[in-house]
């Protein structure tokens, strides 16, 4: 049974808010200096729904109050802002200006044709046919709303959609829904999608090809030239990516902004975003993802400044090809300054990650999660720098509780080019695991506070310790692996 404490996130949405805000403020501090805030909604005064017609849909005016009683956080949340460096959002605290009604798949396809900021689209029961493909904007204050009508039960779902092969090496990004070209500022809440969620941006393409060229050859200090990827942590710079990979690439550039998934149940495939910022995923389930799809919840080419809050994901089926085909939650390819904070990741299949990063993504928050039944609970991948992990829970992980950058465990000495930096680990709880514990390459990490029993170090990591300013409960002193030791009371801080 995993240890619930008010620290280690009781299951209840209320009691996770809480748990993540408290962690905020240990974790903001070691990132930024800055002490985390209230947590709560944004207040945006909502501009007054105006009658209308239309053919299609129907179309009239009205007030809503909030959708099914839940109120979701926001990356633009005073707490979260030192992280993720959000602008102002309204997601659903804005009042709608329209609402449009609709019941059958022409009306659907109607009304997303053309949608107008403040647009509410209420989907009736039944099920309406994909793909869709979104390419209109709403605004920050007013964005597009697309949501089950007043106890309806909409699926959306994709006949006859394709589905790779379990030996597939990259996302699957034939979606059900997908956002496309610079789509921004839209609210998908209280549906069901049988297909997955594409988020994808006006040069993507280039932005991930330019950072593909840079790994291959071993290119570091490019990579950590990237505004805001180098150590310090400076949120503020991830603003500037757009300009910045304009310039680099050559190509126009337009990030999908403040796309906002909310209590919506996805089957079949996951979510997959590219170059996003500042979007909410949260309060979601996703489960029963199809090999070869690739993870039920993946962010990738600097994604950044978006929150990942209160999903239970579960059940990705095994990949033939490699485990990053089939992982839980996964930051990679440069996917900076995101919090991830009260999911529940479980019962994964064979070689499953519950939470990832990968290929320089950093300066991400993880905290209050629960990862359970999984192979690896939390894990740093390649090149992760200034990832904070606080307040998590790992239960039952088969081969690691929390990995560190093991592919580099023969290393003589950390390589900025692969290894983990700066990392900060507090407070994290791990039981009935094969391994609590398990490094390979790291510099200047923090360990402090964490309830950690078997512990798997590698040779030359702890010969270099402390020459690298590693830190282990506030003493420079590595701590000593012990592969069959018995875990200590499962108490974190």
């Amino acid at each position: 049974m995993i240890p619930v404490t008010p620290q280690t996130l009781p299951l209840g949405r209320p009691a996770r808010r809480l748990a993540a805000a408290g962690a905020a403020a240990l974790a903001l501090t070691a990132l930024t200096g800055t002490t985390a805030g209230a947590i709560g909604p944004r207040p945006v005064s909502g501009q007054s729904p105006v009658s209308g017609t239309g053919s299609g849909p129907t179309v009239d005016g009205g007030t809503l109050g909030s959708v099914g009683g839940t109120t979701y956080p926001s990356a633009a949340d005073p707490g979260w802002v030192p992280v993720t460096a959000a602008p102002p959002a309204a997601g659903l605290t804005a009042l709608p200006v329209r609402i449009v009604r609709v019941a059958t798949t022409a009306q659907l396809t109607a009304a997303l044709a053309a949608p107008r900021p403040g647009d509410r689209i209420e989907l009736a029961t039944g099920t309406y046919a994909g793909p869709v493909t979104l390419k209109g904007s709403g605004t920050a204050d007013h964005p597009v709303v697309v949501a089950a009508a007043a106890g309806a039960t909409p699926v959306i779902a994709t006949p006859n959609q394709r589905y790779p092969s379990c030996g597939a090496t990259g996302p699957d990004e034939d979606k059900t829904l997908s956002f496309m070209q610079g789509a921004s500022h839209w609210v998908l809440t209280g549906l069901t999608i049988r297909g997955g969620v594409k988020i994808s941006s006006l040069g993507a393409d280039e932005v991930q090809n330019w950072q593909k060229a840079m790994i291959n050859t071993h290119n570091w200090a490019a990579r950590r030239g990237v505004p805001g990827a180098s150590y310090p942590a400076n949120p503020a710079a991830s603003r500037t990516l757009r300009s910045y990979f304009a310039g680099v690439t050559g190509k126009p550039l337009a990030p999908t902004q403040d796309i906002q998934l909310l209590g919506n149940t996805l089957t079949g495939k996951g979510v997959f975003g590219r170059f996003s910022e500042w979007g909410v995923i949260a309060g979601n389930t996703i489960t029963d993802i199809a090999c070869g799809t690739g993870p039920a919840l993946w962010l990738a080419n600097y994604s950044h400044g978006n929150l990942i809050a209160d999903n239970d994901v579960s059940h990705v089926a095994t990949s033939t090809a490699s485990h990053y085909m089939q992982e839980g939650i996964r930051l990679g390819n440069g996917s900076d300054y995101n919090v991830v904070a009260g999911n529940k990741v479980h019962d994964l299949d064979r070689n499953g990650r519950a939470f990832t990063t990968d290929q320089d993504s950093s300066f991400n928050l993880f905290t209050s999660n629960v990862a359970d039944n999984v192979t690896i609970g939390f894990n740093e991948q390649q090149s992760g720098w200034g990832n904070t992990w606080t307040l998590n829970v790992a239960n039952r992980a088969s081969s690691a509780a929390f990995s560190f950058r093991m592919e580099d465990v023969r290393l003589a000495a950390p390589s900025k080019d692969t290894s983990s930096y700066y990392t900060v680990v507090t407070c994290n709880i791990a039981t009935n695991s094969a391994v609590d514990l398990q490094a390979g390459a790291m510099a200047g990490a923090t360990f402090r506070g964490n309830s950690f029993g078997r512990i798997a170090i590698g040779q030359a990591l702890a010969g270099y310790w402390s020459g690298q300013g590693d830190r282990w409960n506030d003493t420079s002193l590595a701590p000593r692996s012990t592969p069959s030791g018995s875990a200590p009371a499962a108490t974190g801080c």
